[in-house]
């Protein structure tokens, strides 16, 4: 009987001693992410995050093309290229009206409208590879990896509306 006790009072004073400490962390992070948002110290993590891209070369599109993340972004000049590994690429040129285009030649065209804007489809046996569109003063082109399946129209007109 005595060995019981003893056992119960031991899990007591560790359940006891648990709570304690989580109660004291947690005080701890909450009074360090308050002096965070509250004091203009050095501490590059209270800092906002900064960009150093101009607005022109920032913009808002999708995290994966064909499946494939994005794997690599480069901004330069008035252009900006996301790369989504060997599944294509995204291209946008700032302050441009001119239709990008593929150095790629494929059978079947069609036009459709997404968000407003006029999208040129390309593609090949009913699949589509490119999407090329102007708004805003900007033009775009999706372009998937001519070696590869593809995707439907509607895929690609997701991907379309992600960009921006």
């Amino acid at each position: 009987m005595n060995k019981k006790k003893y056992l119960a009072i031991v899990f007591i004073l560790v359940l006891v001693m648990g709570i304690v400490v989580a109660a004291a962390i947690n005080h701890n992070m909450t009074s360090s992410s308050n002096k965070a948002n509250n004091s203009a110290g050095t501490n590059a993590s209270s800092e906002p995050e900064k960009t150093t891209f101009a607005p022109e070369l920032r913009m808002l599109y999708p995290d994966r093309l064909n499946g494939t993340p994005e794997s690599n972004y480069e901004a330069k000049d008035n252009t900006i290229i996301v790369t989504y590994g060997k599944s294509g690429t995204l291209k946008r040129v700032f302050a441009s009206e001119e239709l990008l285009t593929s150095d790629q030649n494929y059978t079947e065209e069609t036009t459709q409208e997404i968000d407003g804007n006029t999208i040129t489809l390309n593609g090949k046996n009913g699949m589509i590879y490119t999407a090329a569109w102007i708004e805003n003063y900007n033009s775009y082109l999706i372009e998937l990896n001519p070696e590869g399946e593809g995707v439907a129209a509607d895929e690609m007109a997701a991907y379309v509306a992600a960009a921006e």
